[in-house]
């Protein structure tokens, strides 16, 4: 399970200053919603734990899934949601993704020659702040080794 610090936001309004951690975001569960011969549809739902003393209204949450391919970056797909609450503690966000059943068939095979797969997700958030809505972009990059007895 990867987790991810989404960084510190400061935060300014009407004279007060707030320093946010940000939340740590892990992935909780993929669920399939429907596939075709084209695309598959997943629900993919994250725990995100919040620390701060405060809720982070969400204007959205978007982000692109790529993978390397013989040192090339090859898109695998795309998920968003927008106009969802951050609530202090604890939470569950689900997030609607798209991959086209091609692309996954070819990342699925690089991983199963190379015993590994290299991924890149990059995000953008957009935090809802009454007038300030400033875009907070995040990027992770991890390799994820095949373990003996996965496929």
């Amino acid at each position: 399970m990867a987790r991810y610090p989404t960084g510190i936001v400061l935060y300014s309004y009407a004279g007060w200053t707030i320093l946010l951690k940000g939340p740590i975001i892990a992935i909780d569960n993929v669920a399939l919603r429907s596939f075709s011969l084209q695309r598959l549809l997943l629900d993919v739902s994250l725990k995100v734990d919040n620390p701060d003393p405060v809720g982070i209204p969400a204007k959205s949450l978007s982000f692109d899934l790529v993978y390397m391919d013989r040192n090339e970056w090859v898109y695998l797909s795309h998920g968003e949601r927008a106009g969802f609450e951050i609530n202090t503690r604890n939470n569950r966000v689900t997030i609607p993704v798209t991959a086209g059943n091609a692309a996954l068939l070819t990342a699925l095979v690089g991983m199963v020659a190379k015993g590994e797969i290299t991924i890149r997700i990059s995000s953008t958030a957009i935090p809802d702040f009454l007038l300030f809505a400033p875009k907070v972009p995040h990027s992770l990059e991890m390799t994820i080794p095949l373990k003996s007895g996965e496929l």
